[in-house]
């Protein structure tokens, strides 16, 4: 019979992968693959090649199957070499989508996918699947051009699975099968990556650092250009939702709480300083104690009985009556004035250099554990 073969068979495969593509936890392949017996199962040079369509059954070349979730054979005919009648080599093409391992430390990882070769039915007893024993096992196409990831190389690995089937009595009978695995080992493009991923957002502390060069007392131009910075590292983080996904707390994720500890720095220090800039003002017109706001009159008056106890006076002391009291406690508000007004200053100019110096060193360690560490 043209169906028959000697028991058992090995079957060489060659694989000519045309299109490669990872995305969303898939691996996407278009793969031509060749099935041919062995060279110590051919004993003739009898050859006959065959186009026929793809629902004719040729066992067993019918068995061996893409372990793929999706699979579409490509054109309406796969073409069939016989030998004295029988079926010994077949060749087809298909476009396959197999999942991948996701990502965990995108990008300083690599990425390994495989896509699986095997024979469902038939044990590993009658039938084996092995690589063509060459080097173009495996032949890609030069061609191939990935979006995300580079494609290193594709290693042939042949392999055993078992199944277990379930028979009528308490025992059961395992199978064991034939399998080839071709590996795509990819890694990560780091340096595009870096200007896609990591720039972008450190822009917006950048931009809500030079709040700090601005005058200290024009707190609205201060505030736009901190909420300037806010808005960049948002719509950077539009960008960052095309990463791939993770299970896990991703490098970028990481990445991301990096710049909101630099940005909360930055907007800690701008509320502080905002505070100390207000009282500052608010002692200065204490100091002057003219104004028409009744609730800036009575916390003038407040404090100045807060300030009358610290320096021990009294109003019906002698102080007050040779017209020295007014003055004294005017010179009290300036100096805690200035001294709010000196402290803001110091605070900004120490926030230049020490924020920026915080943010490298959070940086520097960022890159180093996962460039160094964690590939050791």
């Amino acid at each position: 019979s043209g169906n028959s073969l000697p028991t058992p068979v090995i079957l060489e495969a060659r694989l000519s992968i045309e299109e490669v593509e990872v995305k969303d936890g898939v691996l996407e392949t278009t793969v031509e693959a060749v099935l041919a017996m062995g060279q110590s199962e051919l004993t003739t040079s009898n050859l006959e090649v065959l186009l026929l369509p793809i629902e004719t059954q040729q066992h067993p070349f019918t068995d061996i199957q893409f372990a793929s979730e999706e699979q579409q054979t490509i054109g309406s005919f796969r073409a069939v070499t016989k030998a004295d009648g029988r079926v010994v080599a077949t060749k087809e093409r298909k476009h396959l989508k197999t999942s991948c391992p996701l990502s965990k430390r995108f990008p300083f990882d690599g990425r390994t996918c495989e896509l699986k070769l095997l024979s469902a039915r038939q044990q590993a007893s009658s039938l084996q699947l092995r690589f063509h024993p060459s080097s173009t096992s495996i032949t890609l196409s030069p061609t191939i051009t990935t979006a995300r990831f580079y494609l290193e190389q594709v290693s042939p690995v042949s392999c055993m699975y078992e199944t277990v089937y379930a028979i009528l009595s308490d025992s059961v009978l395992t199978a064991r099968h034939s399998c080839l695995i071709a590996r795509f080992s990819f890694s990560s493009p780091l340096i595009p990556s870096l200007f896609r991923y990591f720039l972008p957002p450190l822009i917006g502390p950048f931009i809500a650092w030079f709040n700090l060069f601005t005058p200290r007392f024009n707190l609205l131009l201060r505030f736009f250009i901190i909420s300037t910075g806010i808005m960049i590292v948002y719509l950077s983080s539009l960008i960052s939702q095309s990463v791939p996904p993770s299970p896990i707390i991703s490098p970028i994720d990481q990445w991301y709480i990096i710049i909101s500890v630099a940005l909360s720095l930055i907007i800690i220090e701008f509320f502080i300083v905002s505070s100390l800039i207000y009282r500052s003002h608010k002692y200065r017109f204490m100091s002057t104690g003219s104004g028409d706001c009744t609730v800036r009159v009575k916390s003038r008056q407040r404090r100045e009985r807060f300030e009358s106890r610290k320096l021990a006076i009294s109003k019906n002391n002698d102080v007050e009556k040779s017209g020295c009291y007014s003055s004294m406690m005017s010179d009290v508000f300036l100096r805690s004035s200035d001294r709010y007004s000196l402290l803001s200053t110091r605070i900004d100019l120490t926030a230049r250099f020490a924020i920026p110096v915080i943010i490298i060193v959070i940086i520097s360690f960022f890159f180093f554990f996962h460039l160094y560490v964690l590939q050791e």
